[in-house]
C-alpha cells in the first residue's frame, strides 16, 4: 500500500468530529510521520495545530503559500 507524502485537510469545525481524521492520522504509528496540513476559513484555525495538524493555512490562500508549506513539511 502506498502512503501519501503529505495530507491536506479542509476543516470546517474545530470540534472532535471536525478534527477526527486529522487526529487519527497523527495517532496511528503507521501514519503519524505524515505531515497533515489543514486548510480552513475558521477564525480559530490555529487551535487545530495544537490538536493534530503539523501546519495550518488560512483560506483564501495563494498557491505559493501551499507549495512553501509543503516543501517545509517534507524537509522536516
Amino acid at each position: 500500500m502506498n502512503k501519501p507524502a503529505a495530507v491536506f485537510l479542509d476543516i470546517m469545525e474545530i470540534t472532535e468530529r471536525g478534527t477526527e481524521l486529522c487526529r487519527l492520522i497523527k495517532e496511528q504509528e503507521q501514519t503519524s510521520h505524515i505531515p497533515v496540513i489543514v486548510l480552513s476559513t475558521h477564525p480559530r484555525i490555529e487551535k487545530v495545530k495544537e490538536i493534530c495538524a503539523d501546519e495550518v493555512i488560512r483560506k483564501p490562500f495563494d498557491i505559493s503559500v501551499i507549495l512553501d508549506v509543503l516543501k517545509e513539511q517534507l524537509a522536516a
